[in-house]
């Protein structure tokens, strides 16, 4: 069913009004196992090798701060992910955000743990 509700946000976005721009972010995966950077139009993930994707601005509902939506773009590999103000536990501690990403090769969610980078 999450899957589903991914697939469905993210034929959405398109029809969500963009807002300011994302602080830079950190965010680890909750098994501790993968690291998520997203700094403006870039994005890294290790896990443990390095992969660049560019990424779409922050869409967000009408007057909603949370949750935003990104695309994650690497050519071939295409990842949407949905980030959220809400308490998130991972192997490396308690962090202000949630993040959840979908990869549609390989309909799988996984779910991060962000805080703003420094």
């Amino acid at each position: 069913m999450r899957i589903f509700c991914l697939i469905c946000l993210t034929a959405l976005v398109p029809t969500i009004a963009f807002a300011r721009p994302l602080p830079p972010l950190a965010c680890e995966s909750i098994d501790g196992d993968r690291v998520l950077g997203i700094y403006g139009a870039v994005a890294q993930l290790r896990t443990p090798e390095v992969s660049g994707f560019s990424v779409s601005d922050a869409a967000r509902a009408h007057g909603a701060e949370w949750p935003a939506y990104l695309t994650l773009d690497r050519g071939a590999k295409t990842l949407s992910l949905r980030l959220q103000e809400t308490n998130c536990r991972a192997a490396g501690g308690s962090f202000p955000l949630r993040a959840e990403l979908y990869d549609p090769a390989q309909t799988a969610v996984e779910i991060f743990c962000c805080t703003v980078a420094e």
